[in-house]
């Protein structure tokens, strides 16, 4: 058992040292390398994406393996991953097994596409929409005069790990599921 425990500390530093890097990449880094829809397995790899995020936005999509509206989300989403690459990061969770950062969220029902920005959840949809629906939501919050999140109108994430906030960007409580 000790034998398998010290395995099991070895091959999580190694995989932090991969995931974390080496600290010499840049944040404006070329993010189409990485999978259209990556899959978030955990609240410290949410951590770790929110944090290195700046002021991009990120798109969270909760799904299930039994859910047929996700099944016919996932290649809208993937299109838009790749339409959007420039201005959006696209993401997976599995909500049978996330249920932490499902709570988090606030998801009440599947799919569900959270938008963060700047460490604010500020847009959420839930149930499958038109592929328009969730590229007008990307548009609202990446041209240039969008500062929802700047203002602070949405939910701020309490992720663990994650530095606390500045006090100046500190967002209020998001009033639905479809603010903006």
């Amino acid at each position: 058992m000790p034998v398998r425990m010290g395995q099991a500390l070895l091959l999580s530093a190694a995989l932090l040292l991969v995931a974390c890097g080496s600290g010499s990449e840049q944040s404006g880094a070329d993010h189409r390398k990485r999978k259209p829809l990556a899959a978030i397995s955990d609240a410290q790899e949410m951590t770790q994406i929110v944090a290195a995020s700046g002021e991009r936005l990120l798109m969270f999509d909760f799904y299930a393996d039994w859910c047929q509206p996700c099944k016919e989300l996932e290649p809208i989403l993937e299109s838009i991953a790749l339409q959007k690459a420039e201005v959006v990061d696209v993401y997976r969770i599995n909500y049978d097994e996330n249920q932490s950062l499902a709570n988090l969220f606030g998801v009440r029902g599947i799919p569900f596409v959270a938008y963060v920005k700047n460490r604010t959840l500020v847009y959420s949809l839930m149930g499958l929409r038109p592929k328009e629906t969730y590229l007008e939501a990307i548009e609202s919050f990446t041209r240039p005069d969008a500062a929802v999140a700047e203002k602070g109108s949405g939910t701020r994430l309490d992720l663990p790990g994650l530095p606390a906030p500045d006090p100046i960007k500190q967002g209020g409580q998001a009033d639905s599921t479809e603010q903006r």
